[in-house]
């Protein structure tokens, strides 16, 4: 099947994904495949990004496709297309969507050397606002519920990587930056979004 065909196919899967039934029934057969075939394809890799982040909307499809391998396939696709940053930044929102509520599913992408591939689409695309939130996302979800993962991270000189994010994209994003650095256990102070202010009460 011609590489248009499939990331078309895809992207109607995606928008369909509304139930269920149809998740689990969506991947089974033709996902890995079409990921094998069109590995370096970059339109493919767009939408099946897209269709992985929609399957992993469903909790029991999310972690059935974890446990039947998907977490290397998307290290290493991340590693292909690390330089291109709508690929990095789609790849980066599935890898967040895996995660999610999910601490097991955090520990196999580290096992898998994610964290080395996460700074470094973080470093390589400092400008790019996409791919700064959803890495930031993706951080997040594999250490919420996981602090041992924290480690890996600081190692890789994360605190000064997201400090930069938040210096250029504070107005946009900074909660989602200020949160992924506090879920790493680094030094951060959120700003009140609201104090309410004394009045006397006349008796």
């Amino acid at each position: 099947m011609q590489a248009p065909i499939v990331s078309e196919l895809m992207l109607t899967m995606s928008t369909l994904l509304v139930r269920h039934e149809l998740c689990a029934q969506a991947y089974e057969d033709i996902l890995y495949t079409i990921l094998a075939d069109n590995y370096d394809n970059v339109s493919v890799i767009l939408q099946a990004s897209k269709l992985i982040t929609a399957l992993a909307g469903n909790d029991d499809v999310k972690r059935q496709l974890v446990k039947s391998g998907i977490v290397p396939i998307i290290v290493s696709l991340l590693k292909r297309h690390c330089s291109n940053a709508a690929a990095a930044s789609l790849i980066l929102k599935c890898i967040s969507a895996l995660c999610l509520r999910e601490a097991e599913h955090g520990r196999m992408f580290l096992e898998n050397g994610v964290a080395e591939v996460i700074v470094e689409c973080l470093t390589v695309h400092a400008d790019n606002p996409s791919v700064q939130k959803n890495g930031c996302w993706a951080i997040r979800n594999m250490v919420a519920r996981h602090k041992d993962h924290n480690p890996k991270f600081h190692e890789l000189g994360i605190e000064a990587v997201l400090n930069k994010s938040y210096c250029q994209f504070a107005k946009d994003f900074g909660f989602d930056i200020k949160s992924a650095l506090r879920d790493l256990d680094c030094d951060v102070k959120f700003d009140e979004q609201w104090t309410g202010k004394g009045v006397q009460i006349d008796e």
